[in-house]
């Protein structure tokens, strides 16, 4: 009996601006070979190659919010070349790939774990004299066994840092007052009275007496009423 372990960690890092796409590519490039019918030519068939990102492929776009927290859209791609396969006399690489694609929603700093790759490979062979390895008693004298099981799992730890992020003020906390829907206009809401206009447009200069609306004519005016004394206490 046997027992190993490994571990191997990689720890890369990528900046990017807010919604725009950052991608990381770790491995290899393999060329696949492509084919197209061409007149023309002695056999008709034009090969051509292309070559495709083996190993960890990861593609992030953030969207970083004003609480700060981040909304990542993430493509988490592990790919290795598993073996070879003839087609056409053309023989092609297999690619075994595992993928994630996830949205999650991060505070900066919080880290979030992204698990279930998990691969399980279990492999029984026999070995010994025919017909004899067959037999319960006797397959343990005349035949040998091994078994193998490999188990390879692959977790994700993302971690969100918002290096420079929007500043929120007060001011822009503010509610505005923009009218009615069929006036639309513009008062800020911070509690102060608005200044007066004349007819021209212009603010009245401080301390200036209001003018006031014009009477409409023919309306009765307001019959003067008698002066009410004023208590004033020193």
């Amino acid at each position: 009996m046997s027992d190993s372990d490994g571990k191997v960690i990689q720890k890369p890092q990528i900046r990017a601006m807010d919604s725009e796409k950052a991608s990381l590519k770790i491995g290899d490039r393999i060329p696949i070979a492509t084919g197209s019918y061409q007149s023309g030519i002695s056999n008709g068939v034009n090969t051509q190659f292309q070559y495709i990102d083996v190993g960890v492929n990861i593609d992030i776009t953030p969207y970083v919010h004003g609480n700060n927290e981040v909304t990542l859209k993430m493509s988490l791609e592990i790919s290795s070349v598993t073996g070879e396969q003839t087609i056409s006399g053309v023989t092609e690489p297999t690619i075994g790939q595992r993928r994630i694609e996830h949205q999650a929603r991060l505070a900066d700093g919080e880290v979030n774990l992204i698990g279930g790759i998990l691969e399980d490979t279990e492999t029984n062979s026999l070995s010994g004299y025919p017909w004899l390895t067959k037999i319960p008693i006797l397959k343990y004298l005349f035949g040998q066994g091994s078994k193998d099981r490999q188990q390879n799992e692959i977790v994700f730890a993302i971690t969100p840092h918002i290096i420079r992020a929007n500043e929120v003020t007060d001011e822009n906390m503010r509610m505005v007052d923009i009218g009615t829907g069929s006036t639309v206009t513009y008062r800020p809401m911070d509690g102060k009275s608005d200044v007066a206009k004349p007819a021209g447009g212009a603010p009245a200069a401080p301390g200036a007496p209001v003018p006031s609306a014009p009477a409409t004519p023919g309306a009765p005016s307001p019959a003067p009423g008698p002066a009410r004394p004023t208590n004033r206490n020193d």
